[in-house]
Parts: C-alpha cells; structure tokens; sequence
C-alpha cells in the first residue's frame, strides 16, 4: 500500500485496524480461545504420567457385553443408564503393576460415592476366570467394586484402548464418553473427587 503518492489514508487509523487483526486473529485459530469456548470445561485431574482429556463433542459408548461375576451380561450404556448415574470404567489386568497401584483408589472412591450417583465398573479382557480375579481383589483388600470380564477385549478396543494399561473412561447420565485418561491415577483424591462431582452434578 503506497503513502506517498496522494492517496487520501490515515495512517493512524490503517495501524488501529492491523493491530486490531492481529490481535485478533490468534483467536480464529485451533487452540485459541479457549477460556472463552470451554468456560464449562470439567476440572484438570492429573495422573501419574498423563491428564484427564475431557471429549467434546461426546461419542457415545460402546454397547458391546460385559459378563458380570455372577454369571449375567451387561453393558456401559446399561449401567449408565440404570437410575441415570454416571460410571467409571477402569481396564484392567493381573499382570500390571500400575493396576496394583491404583484399583485400591477406585475402591476407595466407590466407597465415598452412592452407587446411584456413581458407578465404578473395574473391567479385565483376561482369561484367567472370576475366581483368580476375585482372589486378585481380595489380596489388594477390595470390598466395593464388582467384578466384570470383556470377551475378546471388544469393549476395550471399541473405546480405543489398543495397547496398555490401565485406562479408565467417564461416561455420563446419557450414556456418553465425557474424557478418559490414559494410565494410572490416585481416584480417591481430592482433584479426582472434583473431577467426578462436576459430572456427577450435570
């Protein structure tokens, strides 16, 4: 743009108005704004490696079999349906040893919590059987979880879960994934409790 050569500008307000864009710009751009796009985004929770990612838009979970320890069969949009609570899915395995370190937290967690408000779903693709899983939880002196079995580990593939463990997911009143977190984390503490009564209250 040239200012030499008669042309009727004001340079002030030519300098307002590309400040003002490039101020502004940042803003149109991916990751930008996000105070302002995510002002009801859910609490940060932090693992022992990794952070709660909460999902938006939300995809609905898998309606794929979970068996029960008492010989029935289930599903996550089920349970998370039943009285509209929201659940906690945590897969899990003998052989893991950050498993051994956080399945006491969930226990601990689904003690604090109503089962009608929350629901923590502890969930192995072993093949080991209920009874060693059972002696597995007794050994770890679990008393508020319930056992479940996914077959062929369909459920844990349809939510992604391709390679290592753990990994817990939030799924809401609806039946919708809200985040998950990829590893291990304390459940029972105070940032997690936040994190689950922000879902718990919507």
């Amino acid at each position: 743009m040239n200012f030499e050569h008669g042309h009727n500008i004001d340079r002030r307000r030519v300098t307002t108005a590309l400040s003002a864009m490039l101020f502004t710009w940042p803003l149109l751009l991916p990751g930008h704004g996000i105070a302002l796009a995510n002002a009801d985004a859910a609490p940060t929770f932090h693992g022992y490696r990794r952070t709660f990612v909460e999902m938006r838009p939300r995809p609905p979970a898998p309606t794929t079999p979970l068996l029960t320890e008492s010989g029935g069969v289930t599903n996550i949009v089920r349970m998370a349906k039943t009285n509209g609570r929201v659940i906690l899915i945590n897969f899990w395995a003998t052989w893991c040893p950050t498993c051994l370190q956080e399945l006491p937290t969930l226990d601990r967690l689904q003690a604090i919590y109503s089962e009608t408000d929350l629901r923590v779903i502890p969930v192995s693709g072993e093949t080991v059987g209920f009874a060693r899983m059972r002696a597995y939880f007794n050994r770890l002196s679990i008393a508020n979880l319930d056992l479940f079995r996914d077959p062929d580990n369909v459920s844990a593939s349809a939510l992604g879960v391709n390679h290592g463990l753990p990994y817990s997911f939030i799924i809401d009143r609806n039946g919708m994934v809200a985040g998950y977190m990829a590893g291990g984390a304390d459940w029972d503490s105070p940032d997690a409790r936040n994190l689950i009564q922000y879902f718990i209250d919507r």
